[in-house]
Parts: structure tokens; C-alpha cells; sequence
């Protein structure tokens, strides 16, 4: 709880009320758009069931800089990943 509060800056006290089995507490839409925007993760990204994995900070970047990247460097940058991989094997 303590680390979604800081992530967030929702209070724990509202946290807390998510898990309080007397009263639950049902986090609105725009509260989980806060929750997912401080993990880096979308609504869709939220509500998959599939197996999902933790994106480190230094993921997270090389993944931003992608994105910044045209389809034809993105290509280039593929490419130069697949010669690192072949070259270690």
C-alpha cells in the first residue's frame, strides 16, 4: 500500500480501503488511469489476464526511445539486435 501511495499520490487510507473486507471500496475509472500512468501500463494493460512482466526503469527507456524512432530505424535496430544475439549463440 505504501508503495502505491507514493507511486500514485493516492492516500493510504484510500488504499487501504480497497482492501477492507467490512466495506470494499471499488477504485473509480480516472483512479485507475492514476494507478496505471504511475506503473506505465495502460487500462487495456490493467485488465489482461495474461501473464504480464515487471518493466524495469532502464526497459522502460529503451522502449521510449523506440517509440521515438522512425519505421525505418526501428528496422535498422532490430536488425543490429538479431547480429548482437547471432553473435553471441
Amino acid at each position: 500500500m505504501y508503495r502505491l501511495s507514493m507511486e500514485t499520490g493516492l492516500t493510504q487510507q484510500t488504499i487501504h480501503a480497497w482492501y477492507n473486507l467490512k466495506k470494499p471500496a471499488v477504485p473509480s475509472i480516472a483512479t485507475l488511469e492514476i494507478i496505471c500512468e504511475a506503473f506505465g501500463i495502460t487500462l487495456a494493460d490493467f485488465f489482461t489476464e495474461s501473464n504480464l512482466i515487471e518493466v524495469t526503469p532502464q526497459m522502460k527507456e529503451f522502449y521510449d526511445n523506440w517509440c521515438a524512432l522512425s519505421s525505418q530505424e526501428r528496422e535498422a535496430l532490430n536488425n543490429l539486435t538479431k547480429i548482437i544475439l547471432d553473435n553471441k549463440r
